[in-house]
């Protein structure tokens, strides 16, 4: 398993400097406009999308079923590696929101920063629990095409103003911490839902 995860963070290795320099980028602004910052889990998001899209050109699959491991720990791993990224963004996305509280002299409001979590959670993970099982159904291009389609439906639909003023910061009144948290509990379960379904898809895949 620890062989897996390092595998998925080596594979980040050879974009490292680009990824260092989103986050720097979305930070720094986000230091002035919050919303700004959610962002960077969607980078990330990309970032596993990426890993999946390497092991396809690679053959990783072909040449893991000659390790002495379960189909399933392959999943576990990538889903673990997945949280752990997600994790990360959501933590530099917390912490930048109280820099900006203290760089602005905003006053800190505990209802905006769970409802940024609940953004950044949803960001990184809602479109990779969606992306996994169709690439193990299918492959990583068909996986990629729903994640466009996806991602440009989400465009489509939300109107522009409403992206402005998310980015100003302009929503009023976040949610309530309790709809934060029932937010990404539900996000989480999707995710081990997507988990499930990708580790049965997989172990009955014919490679």
């Amino acid at each position: 398993m620890k062989g897996l995860l390092l595998k998925e963070f080596l594979l980040l290795k050879k974009n490292l400097i680009w990824y260092v320099l989103v986050f720097l980028f979305f930070g720094i602004i986000g230091i002035l406009a919050p919303g700004v910052s959610t962002f960077i889990p969607m980078f990330m998001s990309i970032a596993i999308c990426g890993n999946i899209n390497d092991d396809d050109k690679s053959k990783w699959s072909l040449y893991s079923q000659s390790l002495p491991l379960e189909r399933k720990i392959h999943v576990k791993a990538r889903y673990n590696a997945t949280f752990i990224f997600s994790a990360i963004a959501t933590i530099f996305t917390a912490l930048i929101y109280v820099i900006s509280t203290i760089v602005t002299s905003n006053q800190f409001d505990i209802r905006q920063l769970f409802t940024l979590c609940a953004v950044s959670v949803g960001i990184s993970l809602v479109p990779i629990s969606v992306y996994i099982p169709f690439t193990y159904k299918f492959s990583s291009e068909i996986g990629r095409d729903i994640l466009i389609i996806i991602y440009f439906g989400l465009m489509f639909f939300a109107p522009t103003t409403f992206l402005l003023d998310f980015i100003d910061w302009n929503l009023g009144d976040p949610p309530a911490v309790s709809t934060s948290l029932i937010a990404m509990a539900v996000i989480i379960a999707v995710f081990l839902l997507s988990w499930f379904i990708s580790v049965k898809i997989y172990e009955k895949k014919d490679i």
